[in-house]
């Protein structure tokens, strides 16, 4: 019994140390966007961006019709390039949004190390005593 429980410590403190080592990886991938994301977002929520980001939307509006004036007589190609102003306003503002949603995630993301330090140690532990529980339990020659 004490070697199969030793064995569930050891194989489950293996595995958080493994999660714990996968963490650290994304980690440091995450702390380097931190800086891009906070640049995103500054950029996204600046009044220039807002502006055109609303003027696009507003023109789009109207390039949608004159789009369709412009196809019935012909003009495909300029029809189409009108008609993608309403669709290049839709996608500044997902970019807006997206920006926002991660910005709003970062002071969470600062609190990773905690947790993958903690994943780490609590991992070596259960291996420790998982490892030791095994050892004692098998029977010494008397």
């Amino acid at each position: 019994m004490a070697s199969t429980l030793g064995g569930f410590l050891a194989g489950f403190g293996l595995c958080l140390l493994l999660v714990g080592a996968a963490l650290a990886l994304v980690a440091g991938e995450v702390k380097v966007s931190r800086e891009e994301v906070e640049r995103l977002y500054n950029l996204t929520h600046s009044q220039p961006y807002v502006s055109s980001m609303n003027a696009l939307a507003t023109l789009g509006n109207y390039t949608d019709k004159l789009a369709s004036v412009l196809s019935q007589l012909g003009l495909t190609s300029l029809s189409n390039a009108l008609g993608s102003v309403g669709e290049a306003a839709a996608k500044m503002r997902e970019v807006y949004y997206a920006s926002e949603r991660a910005y709003n995630a970062m002071p969470y993301v600062e609190k990773l190390p905690v947790i993958i330090a903690g994943t780490i140690l609590l991992g070596l532990a259960l291996l420790v005593a998982g490892l030791l529980k095994i050892r004692g339990s098998r029977k010494r020659p008397v």
